[in-house]
């Protein structure tokens, strides 16, 4: 026997008009579907529930409706002489107008000969029903005519088991498409990020994820093809400088080489040399001690003879004075006087004035100036409202979610510290690696300079493409730290508080320049897309320049939610993860990433020709 298919079936019938007929029907029913299967009535219905509801929870559970239709289903009346179909909270109406709105099959059967109701008789919500092609069941042929019935519901299920799997399907197909879509979309801000940072590579990859997710990805498409134009030529001007460099490193062994054989060559000289002089220094000592040796004796013979020839009297007076005379020469030659110096030098210039706001130090190891910032609370942080609002004012897809980092806004308190009053530039940091403390940047050009690092054209601009863990190692070496994500900002407010930007609220734009201390390229009129010297533009409150663009600066705190603490392991120098980032850059085309709050969370190992730093130091 046939396992019939799965579904429910419900019975809608009058009870004053087919009640038995329709219990003959479900008992059949059930026989076949299963009582589970078949919802046939109303009584079972719970005191004080609304049953219009349940009767449409019911047909909504259905997969096909049975409208059981006697001669006085359509004109049946209640108490008051109305037509019961006409009410809108008749039984029957409700069940059939649920089903009809759903769309699920219905099957009118007509009972011992009940003629089927045309459209104008039937309620607006009612006239689809007399469109459905309907079934008779006779008395004289209940058996026949049932067993249709029911091979008629084993199809109108199955058809509906069916229409339930493409609907679940369609619901995945979309869900699906809906997450690569939320994919790709955080892909390309991903890509965004990196074409703004200029890690080519980095974009290149989030493209191509992209594109394997939607070939026909336009905006991926256009975006790849640019980013890998710059790869390419980045790729040949790399390979350029690496047969330079190659070619450079070939002249600069030959040259030490050569320095080396003239060096030992020198040594071998001075030695030679030097043995030369010790011989005649021992040869001239050799015939001194014997000319010494030689008077000596005469001067002893001479007294001896005098003591002789005057007698013991006068010879030991003699003898006395010889060594008055004689004893103070002696003593020279015995005891000859050393004169012993010393000497230490220490270079360190510093107002005259007690710390304060204003107050500045000059570092002996790379001649920074660093500047005075007083302890106490600051509000820390944004408000992504405003932030986004910030970001509206440069660009129309802005999304608040970008800015939610920067939340909530929180008071921190910190102690008194120093911070250098400009990003390190490139004459401070080729100390260090003069030094054999750091190692050079990854690269001596910037983005349209082929020299930079090293040309002492750019001395007085800012170091880049360093890493995380460069910044850390020339700190470290100057005698002073990375500065944590708090001090940066609160350094960068400038005492300003609840303001935008290191100068206040106004947003940044190309007249303000030298104004708003702000390099950062808003339109390709505004500046050369490149860095600019250092301290070029207007000091904020504090007397720090650049706190906003020129370059991103690395802080020493790893990236991690608000509010800030110190103590929560964001400032473990020991954890390879990602570090925080801030002030912009001359890259950046949105002026709202010049904010006071506005950070980044990026690859400690990542160099690139937009972050740079500056270093702080406590008390």
């Amino acid at each position: 026997m046939t396992t019939p298919p799965k579904g429910r079936i419900f019975l809608s019938y009058r009870r004053a008009d087919t009640r038995y007929a329709t219990l003959s029907i479900y008992d059949r029913l059930v026989a076949h579907f299963g009582e589970d299967a078949v919802f046939m009535d109303v009584e079972n219905i719970e005191a004080g529930v609304d049953f219009v509801d349940v009767l449409r929870g019911e047909v909504q559970s259905c997969d096909v409706l049975v409208a059981v239709i006697g001669q006085r289903w359509l004109n049946i009346e209640d108490e008051a002489g109305k037509r019961r179909l006409d009410n809108p909270e008749d039984f029957v109406r409700v069940e059939v107008a649920a089903a009809l709105e759903r769309e699920i099959r219905v099957i009118p059967v007509l009972l011992d000969g009940a003629m089927m109701p045309r459209s104008t008789e039937l309620p607006e919500n009612l006239k689809m029903l007399a469109r459905r092609n309907a079934l008779q069941v006779k008395h004289d042929s209940f058996g026949s005519d049932v067993y249709r019935l029911i091979k008629q519901l084993e199809i109108a299920l199955r058809a509906a088991e069916h229409s339930k799997a493409m609907r679940a399907r369609a619901a995945a197909e979309k869900l699906a498409y809906k997450e690569r879509q939320a994919e790709i979309e955080k892909l390309l801000a991903q890509a965004d990020t990196a074409i703004s940072l200029q890690d080519w590579a980095l974009a290149q990859q989030k493209l191509k994820d992209i594109l394997a997710q939607d070939a026909n990805h336009l905006q991926a498409q256009a975006k790849l093809e640019i980013v890998e134009d710059k790869l390419a030529a980045e790729t040949n001007a790399e390979k350029e400088k690496r047969a330079a460099r190659e070619q450079a490193q070939v002249a600069a062994k030959a040259a030490a080489d050569e320095e080396e054989r003239q060096r030992q060559a020198a040594v071998a000289k001075a030695r030679a040399d030097r043995l030369a002089r010790q011989k005649e220094i021992a040869e001239e000592k050799a015939r001194q001690d014997a000319l010494k040796k030689a008077g000596q004796e005469e001067r002893r013979e001479k007294i001896r003879r005098l003591f002789q020839g005057r007698g013991t009297i006068f010879g030991l007076g003699f003898v006395i004075l010889a060594c008055l005379v004689f004893g103070g020469y002696m003593l020279s030659t015995l005891m000859p006087l050393e004169t012993l110096s010393a000497s230490a030098a220490q270079t360190a210039l510093a107002d005259n004035k007690a710390p304060g706001i204003g107050s500045t130090m000059l570092s002996a190891k790379d001649g920074m100036t660093l500047v005075y910032v007083p302890a106490g609370e600051f509000q820390m942080g944004s408000d992504a409202d405003d932030a986004l609002a910030e970001c509206q004012k440069f660009r129309d897809d802005c999304r608040r979610d970008w800015f939610t980092d920067e939340e909530p806004i929180h008071t921190v308190d910190l102690d008194a510290y120093w911070i250098d009053q400009t990003e390190v530039t490139n004459a401070m940091y080729a100390l260090c690696v003069s030094a054999g403390a750091c190692d050079p940047p990854n690269k001596n050009n910037s983005y349209t300079r082929e020299s930079y690092y090293g040309n002492t054209a750019f001395d007085d601009y800012p170091v880049i493409y360093v890493t995380w863990y460069d910044a850390n190692a020339y700190c470290s070496w100057a005698d002073r730290r990375l500065p944590t994500e708090a001090e940066w900002e609160k350094a960068a407010r400038g005492g300003l508080e609840g303001k935008q930007y290191p100068w206040g609220d106004d947003a940044p734009v190309c007249e303000y320049g030298a104004e708003n201390g702000a390099k950062f390229d808003d339109n390709v009129d505004c500046n050369d897309t490149d860095t600019e010297a250092v301290g070029s533009y207007a000091p904020n409150g504090y007397g720090l320049y650049d706190m906003a663009g020129n370059v991103w600066e690395w802080n020493a705190s790893l990236y991690k939610s608000y509010p800030y603490d110190a103590d929560d392991g964001r400032e473990d120098s020991s954890v390879a993860d990602s570090r925080v980032l801030r002030g912009g850059s001359w890259f950046v085309v949105n002026g709202d990433l010049l904010r006071a709050a506005s950070r980044y969370g990026y690859d400690p190992g990542v160099n690139v020709s937009v972050i740079g730093f500056r270093c702080s130091r406590s008390p």
